[in-house]
């Protein structure tokens, strides 16, 4: 049900993002060593039950992405565990039910404004500022004639503005999301911990400083079917399935 809902609402991160998790937790589930202990009782049955109707009532009226949409799979399968086996071996679950909470955590980019948050504390400066810099030096590098003002690119034929949309937020969220699954999923030491979400930001942000590059490097050749390819077209799908291949 989730999935068909976030495929209708045409939202393909949310839709890769949920497949993802689920084929977790299926392979979670899968590779318990002990066989699932069936059996709960009445207080769990009704709580449960009190969980998912309202959820599946709402479902008919479900006409776009929304919060509610983010908070329908945890709330179906909490309720769905309190019904097959009851509270008292509900915690026996709480790893499968974290990676379906990674799911309801709100909003596209959630995450990556708490980092943002974190980087204005620290730097006094936001993504869009960083991934601007970052895109300048890459220039610089490179041999063109490029400098910086804000979040204004300077090239010679044109003018790159990196705003909020291209700051690298949603990809960030996205592999800082995949990050929380792994160490839910996985055995890990205290430093592979901080590692792994650590690996998620930095592989997010500098894949996207490379498409900045490239968008920049487009706009001042004058290419603009390139460039719209690249920025809003099914090439700009690329750079995520990079970004997830790397964090992988």
């Amino acid at each position: 049900v989730h999935m068909s809902l976030v495929s209708r609402a045409g939202d393909l991160e949310s839709f890769n993002l949920g497949l993802i998790i689920w084929v977790a937790i299926i392979s979670q589930l899968r590779d318990r060593p002990q066989p699932l202990l069936l059996g709960s009782d009445r207080t769990s049955t009704i709580i449960g039950t009190l969980l998912i109707v309202p959820v599946m009532l709402k479902v008919t009226q479900l006409s776009s992405a929304g919060v509610f949409l983010n908070l329908l799979p945890f709330f179906c399968a909490l309720g769905f565990a309190l019904i097959a086996v009851g509270r008292s071996r509900l915690g026996q679950y709480w790893k499968e039910l974290g990676m379906v909470a990674v799911l309801a955590i709100p909003g596209e980019k959630a995450l990556s404004r708490l980092l943002e948050t974190i980087l204005m504390c620290v730097s006094q400066e936001n993504l869009a500022t960083l991934t601007a810099k970052f895109a300048t030096a890459s220039l610089d590098v490179l041999g063109y004639q490029v400098s910086l003002t804000g979040t204004e690119i300077f090239m010679a034929n044109t003018v790159v503005h990196v705003d909020e949309g291209c700051s690298g937020a949603r990809g960030m969220d996205f592999l800082l999301r995949l990050a929380l699954v792994a160490l839910l999923m996985f055995a890990a030491q205290r430093l592979q911990r901080i590692i792994i979400p650590l690996s998620a930001i930095v592989i997010a942000f500098v894949v996207n400083g490379i498409r900045a590059s490239i968008m920049a490097h487009l706009a001042n050749a004058g290419n603009k079917a390139a460039f719209d390819y690249w920025h809003i077209g099914d090439g700009s799908q690329i750079f995520g399935l990079a970004a997830v291949i790397l964090f992988v």
